[in-house]
């Protein structure tokens, strides 16, 4: 459960703030990609965090454009 971080001030985005802590797993085949992750965030000068979240938002673009993509093939453009 989430808990406020401050209860008398808002949010940026117009509610109170609250985060959220996630924890992601690696196979002992695979923990080579938290390096990779730290040297790929390093490069853009963010946490892993940053990182992270930045992918997730540039992800869900492109799948929102290609959904656009293949709704206006289907249908035509309006």
């Amino acid at each position: 459960m989430s808990i406020p971080t401050m209860e008398d001030k808002r949010g940026g985005y117009g509610g109170r703030m609250y985060a959220k802590c996630l924890s992601i797993s690696f196979p002992a085949h695979e923990l080579y990609l938290i390096t990779q992750l730290d040297a790929l965030a390093d490069m853009e000068g963010l946490s892993r965090s940053q990182y992270i979240r930045r992918w997730i938002r540039k992800e869900t673009e492109k799948t929102k454009e290609l959904e656009r993509v293949s709704w206006s093939s289907l249908f035509g453009d309006k």
